[in-house]
């Protein structure tokens, strides 16, 4: 009965017609015009009367819409049990592999906290220079810059403090000092392969300095035929840049090179900067399952300080060297697992 009553509802519905004709037809009606017909049990016993009534006068038609509805729901029950399409090899290995979350690699749908990852190839499309500028566009941080390029850089997390944020270069903790503060101006993207940041609270991985989140620096590792890349670049404010890199694996040794140097004047008296940084992997793969290898990074910086237009500076200099050297051992138990000595 509830089906009758259905399809009674369905006949019933009439299309205003735009020029008036006397043959009658059938047909489905718009949703709204369904939706706002009202179906009472006297109007029901007229619609039975009326296409009956029809149903009589035009046996063929009634015959055809009756054969086209039903044609339209199996069509309509076949297109639901299409299966979901798989997908192909090709797109499961492009999938992102993540590794600052967990401490393991697993895809960047299975982690279990909110992390964002930058690669090299958003440096190159987005002709980004400095790590800094990659980091703005990353959701939950604030990148603050106290002056043009070369000045006090911070990153801050979720609006907690720079110092509750976890940096980290190939696993080794590269905050500074005890306060845990890290300066961002002149850390470049020479030979950095990605950034993963993990946000939220990473405390039991990686101690309380990593209270607000994570950012994990990774360098390239020599792969294939060894190649270089060199360039330069200008600008105004007597602005120039030039850097190189290259890497390559020959035999069971790999390396990746990068170094640039960064000249410019800015918009100020005694307002200049200049960075020449470097960055070097070293690594000896007796094996699959072993590499024993040395990081190597430089930086030195030369900043000016004009300090405010109504107690102006004209000698004031800020001189910062960086460097670090790290021996490492890592050694991949399984396919899943790695071990990671001296870092």
């Amino acid at each position: 009965m509830q089906n009758r009553l259905v399809w009674f509802t369905w006949g019933s519905a009439r299309v205003p017609r735009v020029n008036a004709s006397p043959v009658r037809t059938f047909g489905v009606a718009p949703k709204q015009s369904f939706l706002n017909t009202r179906v009472s049990s006297k109007s029901v016993v007229q619609e039975k009367c009326t296409i009956a009534r029809r149903a009589r006068q035009h046996p063929r038609r009634m015959r055809y819409s009756l054969a086209c509805l039903s044609l339209a729901v199996v069509i309509s029950g076949a297109h639901a049990q299409e299966p979901t399409p798989i997908p192909s090899p090709s797109e499961l290995e492009a999938e992102p592999i993540v590794v600052t979350a967990t401490r393991f690699d697993i895809p960047l749908e299975l982690s279990p906290a909110s992390v964002s990852v930058i690669t090299s190839e958003d440096f190159e499309q987005k002709q980004i220079e400095r790590i800094s500028d990659a980091l703005r566009e990353v959701p939950g941080l604030s990148v603050v810059q106290t002056g043009t390029a070369g000045q006090l850089t911070s990153v801050f997390t979720r609006g907690l403090r720079s110092e509750h944020t976890q940096v980290l270069l190939d696993g080794i903790p590269i905050n500074q000092g005890l306060q845990g503060a890290f300066n961002f101006a002149d850390l470049t993207i020479d030979d950095i392969d990605r950034i993963e940041v993990v946000r939220g609270p990473q405390s039991t991985l990686y101690g309380p300095r990593a209270l607000a989140g994570v950012i994990q620096i990774f360098t390239k590792q020599g792969t294939g035929t060894p190649g270089a890349t060199v360039a330069a670049e200008g600008g105004s404010y007597d602005t120039f840049r030039e850097w190189t890199q290259s890497d390559g694996k020959i035999g069971d040794f790999d390396y990746s090179v990068g170094a640039s140097r960064l000249d410019t004047d800015n918009t100020r008296p005694n307002n200049n900067y200049r960075n020449t940084a470097a960055i070097t992997d070293l690594g000896w793969s007796p094996n699959e399952q072993l590499r024993i290898g040395s990081l190597f990074t430089y930086s030195v910086s030369d900043s000016g300080n004009p300090n405010t237009i109504f107690d102006p500076r004209p000698i004031d200099h800020f001189l910062t060297e960086r460097w670090l050297v790290v021996p490492h051992i890592d050694w991949k138990r399984t396919s899943s697992v790695m071990i990671t000595s001296g870092k």
